[in-house]
């Protein structure tokens, strides 16, 4: 089956999106290097003739060979190899944030879930954050029914 480089591309941008989901781990981007590497292995083909048909592609056949071979075949599975990581390494951010969005508090990236779960409790926003506004509008209450008991001493005093 032969492929051309952008469904290459593509696929494992995919993969990486799906692995970073079912890991729903946050890492700081260079801790993604070697789900990188491994995804970027195992999408450069293996046989020569889908190897070929890649190397017609203007970003295969045009880029420098960082990673060496001995034969032409290796040379090329080498720029297509760093051609899927550059790709994925570009990709990473976007995908992070799809995933990671930013809460609008503490604009700390966590789970789309959490954010989806506080949305409908406040203001949208991660755990940390809802607790902290939980806790204030809680403190508020008290100041306020402190300041209503207040009031009214002052009014019981005033009648009296």
């Amino acid at each position: 089956m032969s492929q051309n480089l952008e469904t290459v591309l593509a696929d494992a941008l995919e993969e990486l999106t799906d692995r970073i989901r079912e890991e729903e781990i946050l890492y700081k981007p260079d801790h993604y290097g070697d789900m990188i590497s491994e995804l970027a292995d195992s999408h450069v083909p293996v046989y020569t003739s889908e190897i070929m048909a890649l190397a017609n592609a203007p970003a295969i056949y045009n880029m420098e060979n960082e990673l060496g071979g001995d034969t032409l075949e290796a040379q090329i599975s080498g720029r297509i190899y760093t051609a899927i990581t550059q790709h994925l390494y570009d990709g990473l951010k976007e995908v992070i944030d799809e995933i990671f969005p930013e809460c609008p508090i503490c604009f700390d990236q966590v789970l789309e879930e959490e954010i989806d779960r506080n949305d409908g409790e406040g203001e949208g926003c991660c755990d940390g954050c809802q607790d902290d506004l939980d806790e204030a509008e809680e403190e508020e209450l008290t100041e306020a029914e402190e300041e209503e008991a207040e009031e009214l001493a002052e009014i019981e005093k005033e009648s009296l």
